[in-house]
């Protein structure tokens, strides 16, 4: 087995009082069940990240207990403090950042954990109340997740939910699907797909002071499809607040320009267009300097005062999810040629075996016809598919939808191919080609 992600979602810690919990036989007593997860999956290759949400700066004030938990919490409780009484919402989540890893160190779990802030909604803490979109927990999660760990091929992804409160375990579920279909897109040699995990331990009894709690593994599944959006998200950023109308715009033209051209490639089983239409220097502007961007607007847009959290923006998580997987195959496509080869092609086709299995026979299938045409033609330099074939190429320069899907993208009239390099490419604008064929989602 590879790498191991283990994602935990947490509440409020100063709640958690010891138990002695017990993972397939292997036990341990503590106030989490986070360090028996990374002695259970592997220590040293395990990386750890924690979805902890925004609204820890409620202060608790609750009851004492003898918890380590507790204790641990009391210990930097100035944290919370000093992120309550924080000027701007960066300034609030990184005060935060800084209380939950020094909490695990106190703890002293065995990890230096990945810690996201992550947006409440309504009033967890009793005191704060936190206003916006229930959806930006998914796209911050998302965000900040898929910039760190979509550049590593991990083989399994661990969700232990034993700490996560409200909507906080159902949205975890659903965003580690669309990071496993990440990693999936983004990594080659993943024929087994990537392993998804849950985990949830039994309901703590109120009186027992120490009581055992099985870590119950809730569903097992392997992810071995990418999510292919069938449609895009209008806009990334959305808001009611007309002075940030010419921002919002701005992001979200900039949004679309990026991502319609190369998912309607991955949608459809478009291998040359996606050569065309992904940036291929990760030193030009991408997917992920945009996020970066909608994400500081996001930030910098919340307001606090009078214990009230207001976001004035809404970040769509599938627009998140689009800009992600945009990146995730510009990583792909490292090595490949542009133009590509015919073998550059081949080794896409993979990339399409982990959209629909039917894509990589089609693309395959193509590639072989050109080949065998090859093999009989003399010349040198470019030649378009129709000569190559023998075809009097009757439909002139029009796209056919149908065509182009059932050959892959290489309707013969608009691919030329060089004899010599053995390298494709079209022969008018992609973006022409694609929008004339009505196969732009």
């Amino acid at each position: 087995m590879g790498r191991t992600l283990v994602v935990a979602p947490w509440g409020q810690p100063a709640l958690w009082r010891e138990a002695i919990y017990d993972l397939d036989g292997r036990k341990m007593e503590s106030c989490t069940s986070l360090g028996l997860f990374i002695e259970h999956f592997g220590g040293e290759n395990v990386d750890v990240a924690i979805l902890a949400l925004d609204s820890l700066a409620d202060e608790f004030i609750g009851q004492k207990s003898d918890s380590r938990c507790y204790t641990c919490y009391e210990k930097f409780r100035d944290y919370i403090k000093k992120s309550a009484a924080a000027r701007s919402y960066i300034e609030l989540r990184r005060g935060l950042t800084g209380f939950v890893k020094q909490f695990v160190k106190c703890l002293e779990l065995p990890c230096d954990p990945f810690v996201i802030i992550c947006p409440a909604v309504g009033r967890p803490g009793g005191k704060w109340e936190f206003s916006g979109a229930p959806s930006d927990f998914e796209a911050v999660a998302l965000y900040e997740l898929g910039k760190r760990y979509i550049e590593k091929a991990y083989t399994r992804i661990v969700l232990d939910l034993s700490h996560g409160v409200n909507f906080m375990p159902a949205v975890t579920l659903k965003l580690a699907g669309k990071l496993a279909s990440l990693i999936l897109a983004a990594h080659e040699g993943l024929q087994d797909g990537v392993e998804l995990q849950v985990y949830n331990s039994d309901p703590r009894p109120s009186l027992d002071e120490a009581p055992r709690l099985n870590i119950n593994l809730v569903s097992k599944d392997r992810v071995k499809t990418i999510l292919a959006p069938h449609q895009l998200s209008s806009r990334l950023l959305d808001t009611k607040e007309r002075y940030l109308f010419t921002e919002r715009g701005r992001l979200n033209v900039e949004y679309l320009a990026m991502v319609k051209l190369p998912v309607s490639a991955i949608y459809y089983p478009l291998p040359l267009a996606l050569c065309e239409t992904v940036p291929q220097a990760s030193s030009s502007p991408g997917s992920l300097q945009l996020l970066d961007k909608a994400f500081t607007l996001w930030c910098e847009s919340v307001r606090i005062g009078d214990k009230l959290v207001k976001r004035l923006i809404k970040l769509d998580p599938d627009a998140v999810y689009a800009l992600l997987l945009t990146e995730a195959v510009r990583m792909r496509l490292r090595g490949v040629g542009r133009p590509p080869t015919l073998e550059d092609i081949k080794k896409l086709a993979e990339l399409y075996n982990v959209v629909n299995e039917s894509f990589y026979y089609l693309i395959m299938d193509e590639i072989s016809r050109v080949e065998r045409s090859l093999s009989y033609f003399t010349n040198t330099g470019w030649v378009p598919l129709s000569k190559l074939f023998s075809e009097d190429g009757e439909r002139g320069m029009n796209p056919d939808k149908r065509i182009m899907i059932a050959h892959a993208g290489l309707q013969m009239e608009l691919v030329e191919v060089n004899i010599h390099t053995k390298q494709l490419r079209y022969r008018i604008d992609v973006k022409d080609t694609l929008d004339k064929a009505g196969l732009l989602l």
